[in-house]
């Protein structure tokens, strides 16, 4: 495993990384750049490393390739604030509302001419049907009641 510290710092506050090491033009200046999903990367000794987990790792000493959450869902935002330690399905509970949603809400389908559906997806059980309702603004208020139960601080509604 890499010791960031002989490349980078990172300020807990602003979630910026820091060159401190390396390429001795880039010390001083802040490092890595935006990828296409919005996370920030920085290359290290040839290799691409998401900003959030290098800051996850400067905090705890922990490297959790694929545990480390943005609470405000923003890849961009690496403040020690703004990161938990999370599980696939914690980070999925967490997601924005899918741009192919048909009903504008999360966890509503249409399922009738006038009824809609509320289904919550969870590891333990699959898919659960919750009930269908007249509106999905009913709907969605069964299935956030459900996700917040099964998901806790990690519930999001949209």
């Amino acid at each position: 495993m890499i010791n960031f510290r002989d490349f980078l710092a990172y300020d807990p506050e602003t979630g910026l990384l820091t060159w401190v090491g390396g390429d001795p033009r880039c010390v001083g200046k802040v490092a890595g750049s935006k990828s296409k999903k919005g996370y920030v990367t920085v290359e290290v000794q040839g290799m691409r490393y998401r900003a959030h987990l290098i800051a996850f790792w400067f905090m705890t000493g922990e490297w959790l390739p694929n545990e480390v959450d943005h609470r405000d869902r923003d890849g961009g935002n690496n403040c020690w604030a703004n990161l938990r330690k999370a599980t696939a399905t914690q980070q999925t509970a967490n997601k924005r509302l899918s741009s192919r949603s048909k009903t504008g809400f999360k966890g509503v389908s249409k399922s009738g001419k006038h009824t809609y559906r509320a289904t919550l997806s969870t590891t333990a059980e699959g898919r659960r049907h919750l009930g269908s309702f007249a509106t999905p603004e009913l709907a969605h208020a069964r299935w956030l009641e459900e996700a917040v139960k099964c998901y806790g601080e990690f519930a999001c509604a949209g």
